[in-house]
């Protein structure tokens, strides 16, 4: 989608803000705006970001994702279970605010709709 603004989850921890890295390179395949990053030096916005994403799916989160203009949702579902596979569901489906589009074994993609 265009105008879409991607995040990535789990949403490391600012002291441990390197750990974007991979989704700074998985975000070759579709050049969209991504909430998480990494470079010489971590901004204040950073923190205000992984306060948003801490607390993910939380009404809290989602509302402050959503203020934010985060539009999408990639989840990594092995690392959101501490490393333990579970695709048999879809984890979020009682989410109102989520929308599944599409999953690939351990990567599941939310589109966050606005109330």
């Amino acid at each position: 989608e265009p105008a879409a603004i991607v995040a990535e989850a789990p949403f490391p921890i600012p002291q441990q803000w390197f750990l974007n890295g991979p989704y700074m390179v998985n975000a070759t395949r579709h050049w969209r705006p991504l909430l998480n990053g990494y470079s010489g030096f971590r901004p204040a916005s950073y923190d205000r970001s992984y306060e948003a994403m801490r607390t993910f799916p939380s009404d809290e989160s989602l509302l402050a994702l959503s203020k934010i203009g985060v539009t999408h949702v990639v989840v990594h579902q092995r690392a959101m279970n501490h490393g333990q596979p579970d695709d048999r569901y879809n984890p979020y489906e009682n989410v109102g605010s989520l929308h599944l589009l599409t999953r690939d074994d351990d990567v599941l993609i939310y589109r966050l709709l606005r109330r």
